[in-house]
């Protein structure tokens, strides 16, 4: 009977055992159980950094979506800026966060467009 080793720490195994003695790693019995976890592995390792780049986009939409949103109030047509980015986060399966953002980003243009800025400055002369 050949020699079994642990592919994670590389201790000598026996025979029937389920997990390494060693290590607590998961035991493959044969090659072609082998080739199937290690697929699996490789494949959620490949979703888990897709995952994480689509969040930081989605973070990167949302925080320069609300910074052109409140500045809309001062300079109305940032909101089409805010508003794209709104759709850009739906796009990436953020529905409510994007609604939310292209919602104030209308009201906040509106607000810019009927004088909220030279009302806001101008309580301050």
């Amino acid at each position: 009977m050949e020699k079994r080793f642990c592919t994670k720490c590389g201790s000598e195994l026996q025979t029937n055992v389920a997990f390494c003695p060693s290590c607590g790693n998961p035991v493959v019995n044969n090659v072609s159980e082998q080739a199937t976890t290690s697929t699996p592995n490789v494949e959620q390792s490949t979703v888990t950094t897709t995952n994480t780049d689509d969040q930081k986009k989605i973070h990167a939409y949302l925080t320069w979506g609300w910074i052109t949103s409140v500045l809309s109030l001062f300079i109305p047509i940032l909101g089409v800026c805010s508003i794209v980015l709104g759709v850009f986060t739906i796009k990436k399966n953020k529905t409510t966060a994007g609604t939310v953002l292209i919602i104030f980003s209308v009201i906040f243009m509106y607000l810019g467009m009927t004088g909220f800025g030279s009302g806001f400055f101008g309580a301050f002369q």
